[in-house]
């Protein structure tokens, strides 16, 4: 199996789990609004954290025209497999472990200095990208970078972005200057 394979197993156990919440609250009756931004009482997008970055939320359940509820999609489980390590460039090795395509850890193992290139990165994944399915192939969500003197991690939910999404992150990283990356 090559890494574009395995990455497109992953997202499809997400986006398959995804697919069963929204059908289910359908059949209830609901309207869904799916990976909706956040906005404030204003009408503008929220933005938070130190990339100042937009949010998505996965679904939003309304009612009479009311939002009831808000929902994000989780997967109880990742699919098993040994750690893979890669040398995605000359500079950068990538270990890619088991991981939730709606919430994975990016571990660095030196500390990064340029975050506009992970902000940029980001912009360019959280826009939603033509397509014909119900999703937005859209990334939702990234943390503020957490360092412990040594390594910075960063959590991100891909949300329905795409497995390119997940290669211009690494080559975002690259840019970076880093040399070893692991994902879980």
């Amino acid at each position: 199996m090559t890494v574009t394979e395995l990455l497109e197993k992953i997202r499809a156990y997400y986006l398959t789990r995804f697919e069963e919440e929204i059908t289910e609250k359908e059949n209830s009756g609901f309207k869904i609004i799916s990976e909706p931004e956040l906005f404030d009482k204003n009408g503008d997008i929220i933005h938070q954290g130190s990339f100042n970055s937009p949010y998505r939320n996965d679904l939003v359940v309304v009612k009479d025209g009311k939002a009831i509820e808000s929902i994000m999609i989780d997967t109880e489980n990742k699919l098993s497999f040994n750690p893979i390590t890669i040398n995605w460039t000359e500079k950068m090795e990538v270990t890619i472990h088991p991981f939730q395509w709606n919430f994975l850890s990016i571990e660095t193992f030196q500390n990064i200095d340029n975050f506009q290139i992970l902000e940029d990165w980001f912009n360019g994944a959280f826009n939603e990208k033509p397509n014909q399915s119900r999703f937005k192939n859209a990334v939702h969500f990234i943390s503020d970078p957490y360092n412990d003197g040594t390594n910075t991690k960063i959590d991100i939910d891909l949300g329905s972005g795409l497995v390119d999404d997940f290669y211009n992150l690494l080559d975002a990283l690259e840019k970076t200057g880093l040399n070893k990356i692991e994902i879980k």
